[in-house]
């Protein structure tokens, strides 16, 4: 499963439907680990010749790494999407630590150890096409991330700005870019034991392509 309906969007931020995600569906086999579930036509983990336990290994080197300053989005993108840390638009938090929206939907924060594998598995796609469908039909995953060890998921979702009809797409490599801003520019927020990062940004080479990262 790799889409859900759009219903609504919310202080320029893309609202995602709360419950309509996709489950990562995989029982925990290992306890160092961290599972992909891929976006609809894009290679399995396994298929880039890693494993999960090899993916959490990496996400543990990378986040006690020092990965510099974030870059922008390229020229021109900021001005058709303004990058969004969602702590700027939430209204408390309910009593299992998600987040309440100004229409009352709840959203978790996505888990920064989830995020950085997201991160590496969307770079290790490289110049692979990331696709989605139009603004006002369907957000598309493009990759779920769940190490099953306590922090919340990690959601990447995207939609096409201003496209009506039809589909965008950028280099997954740009996709993954847009992650990295939101590991790097967006606070870190604890609640009810909860804890990690949620924004919506555009993608590095196309400013029509807007990602949504979130835990749900």
């Amino acid at each position: 499963m790799g889409r859900i309906s759009l219903f609504s969007l919310v202080l320029g931020a893309l609202a995602l439907p709360a419950l309509a995600h996709p489950s990562p569906g995989i029982k925990r086999d290992a306890p160092n680990a961290i599972h992909i579930t891929p976006g609809p036509g894009l290679p399995t983990l396994e298929s880039l010749g890693l494993t999960p336990e090899q993916l959490y290994k990496m996400t543990v080197d990378y986040l006690a790494e020092d990965n510099g300053t974030p870059s922008g989005p390229g020229p021109g993108l900021a001005k058709r999407w303004t990058d969004t840390c969602h702590t700027a638009d939430y209204q408390g938090y309910g009593p299992d630590g998600r987040m309440i929206a100004p229409d009352g939907r709840m959203l978790r924060p996505a888990g920064l150890q989830n995020l950085a594998a997201c991160n590496i598995y969307l770079q290790r796609l490289d110049t692979t096409r990331c696709v989605v469908g139009p603004i006002g039909g369907e957000a598309t995953f493009m990759c779920t991330a769940n190490s099953f060890a306590g922090e919340p998921p990690a959601y990447i979702a995207g939609w096409g700005l201003g496209s009506i009809g039809g589909y965008v797409s950028s280099y997954c490599r740009d996709v993954a870019a847009a992650v990295y801003r939101v590991g790097t520019a967006c606070p870190y927020y604890c609640k009810s034991g909860k804890c990690g990062k949620s924004a919506v940004m555009a993608a590095q080479g196309n400013g029509d392509l807007i990602v949504e990262i979130a835990g749900y």
